[in-house]
């Protein structure tokens, strides 16, 4: 068997779970998006597309940049007789081929389904005008926008792989990972706003940078026939550059050096700063309380941190376009999606390591109880989504310093939808505890207990989404506190029952682990 053979085979074993998960996930949100009727496959697959968009490349690039440095298996790496730069170039485009096949998944899906159906009148709004740009059948331009899909997560990906290279563990690349998402969107945004849409037959020097970023894909759909064709071959030669440039730095500096962390400030309790010799031990902690705070405090403030950076970056999004195309979209839910993909990776990601084998029983040698350790570490990851992200962003729309059409109450509900995120993937990390897996059993859960009352019609008072909506829709004040109310009750129901059962898997001395 040749060296790329072996390392194909390597990288098939540790991607095919990944890749079978993220395909019957992207193809069932398809098909429950087509609760109204099958004439409604555009609304399916564009929705499908943009939840696709918001989770998959940050969840395929935390393997891939983090995931040798956080299970140790680097050193195994650069010690085999092969070049570390052949398993940094296997690794990179494996990753790259896991995240383009659901999206083609879902295209042929719509294809088949619209071939079946081809006697109905099927809702075409995007694809009749892309169809009509490019000389489609308007039944065949789901295959546009999927190639459409596959350039924004492709953008995504090299974007991603280059500013998470290297990371120490799976949530710190997933946080910058976050970050790095905001800033490529924003980029585009702002060439949008100083230059329009590329509606010109003269090439634009910012629009043609401007196709490193993910949103020139999704404004080529909206061009006029004239104009689509010369973009997208301009985009097509520049992403080609920004992917061969990204691969480079990638292959070339995969696994050299292991980035630190090093200009955050360190947490230090006063009552227990040495007083002795340099190489003396600090004084121990008087009480578990205060050596359970103090390690949580220093595994928080990073996470506190980002959640802060994000937030700024989130407002400086809003603010720079409220002159141009930005302020014509609604931004809310874009922030919304943005931290519940940040509470979905945080929920799912914090609790994994402690519960690497070792770890977990030296943790449970210690004379500690383990529901104190859970809660505290349970609390401080909420505190961190609640407190550090969502609640400034209340504050600022509240001011009227970010944009927003929503009230109160309804500014509310993605503070409860956050909770539930976040406690159904802890509950998922103690079940699974796996870096990798437990995002992906998190998401399942996550859109079954979001989805299912929407798909199959359930009540409105048992849909957290119906009562979402009617908070933000509803003009009676009566309605709204009442909509309010139910979806309280439901986020406590919800969030309280799996923070409970993450607790008692907590307890389990059985590392279920990959």
């Amino acid at each position: 068997m040749s060296i790329w053979s072996t390392l194909l085979w390597k990288e098939w074993n540790e991607h095919k779970w990944k890749l079978l998960s993220l395909t019957v996930i992207a193809i069932a949100v398809c098909i429950g998006g087509l609760v109204d009727g099958v004439s409604e496959v555009e609304f399916a697959v564009i929705a499908t597309y943009y939840g696709y968009v918001l989770f998959a490349p940050i969840y395929i690039v935390m393997g891939v940049t983090a995931g040798e440095w956080a299970g140790g298996t680097i050193e195994f790496s650069k010690n085999l007789p092969v070049s570390l730069r052949k398993v940094a170039t296997v690794r990179l485009f494996a990753g790259w081929i896991v995240l383009i096949v659901p999206v083609i998944a879902v295209a042929a899906f719509s294809s088949a389904l619209i071939a079946t159906l081809e006697w109905m009148e099927i809702e075409v709004g995007i694809f009749h005008s892309l169809a009509a740009s490019m000389d489609l059948k308007p039944q065949q331009a789901h295959w546009g926008i999927a190639g459409i899909a596959c350039g924004v997560v492709t953008t995504l990906y090299f974007w991603l792989v280059v500013a998470c290279l290297n990371q120490a563990t799976e949530l710190r690349a997933a946080m910058i990972g976050v970050l790095t998402f905001i800033v490529s969107f924003w980029f585009g945004f702002l060439l949008w706003v100083m230059n329009g849409a590329p509606t010109t037959q003269a090439l634009s020097l910012n629009w043609t940078i401007g196709a490193v970023s993910p949103v020139y894909w999704m404004v080529l759909p909206n061009l006029q026939a004239e104009h689509l064709r010369r973009w997208l071959i301009v985009g097509l030669q520049v992403q080609g550059l920004f992917v061969v440039i990204s691969s480079y730095y990638f292959i070339r500096f995969y696994g050299t050096h292991l980035r630190q962390w090093n200009w955050l400030p360190r947490i230090s309790w006063p009552s227990i700063e040495q007083t002795g010799p340099t190489n003396s031990l600090s004084a121990p902690f008087t009480s578990q309380m205060k050596a359970l705070v103090w390690m949580q405090l220093r595994q928080t403030l990073p996470l506190a941190i980002g959640g802060l950076v994000i937030v700024f970056v989130l407002t400086l999004m809003a603010t720079r376009g409220t002159a141009g195309a930005v302020s014509q979209m609604e931004t809310n839910p874009f922030q919304i999606a943005i931290v519940s993909v940040a509470a979905l990776l945080i929920g799912s990601t914090t609790f994994v390591p402690d519960f690497s084998p070792k770890l977990y029983h030296f943790w449970r040698s210690r004379p500690i109880p383990p529901m104190r350790w859970f809660w505290l570490k349970y609390l401080s990851g909420l505190f961190v989504i609640i407190c550090c992200v969502d609640l400034p962003i209340l504050i600022l729309h509240g001011t009227g310093i970010l944009p927003t059409s929503a009230g109160l109450y309804s500014g509310v509900f993605p503070m409860l939808l956050h909770w539930i995120i976040y406690s159904i993937a802890v509950l998922a990390a103690c079940l699974v505890r796996h870096p990798i897996y437990s995002p992906v059993l998190a998401l399942c859960a996550i859109l079954t207990v979001l989805l299912l009352p929407v798909i199959f019609h359930f009540p409105d008072f048992l849909s957290f989404g119906e009562m979402f909506n009617a908070v933000g829709t509803n003009l009676l004040p009566n309605r709204v506190i009442a909509a309010f109310l139910v979806g309280l009750t439901q986020a406590t129901a919800i969030s309280v029952t799996a923070t409970i059962l993450a607790a008692i898997a907590t307890k389990r001395d059985i590392n279920l682990s990959p």
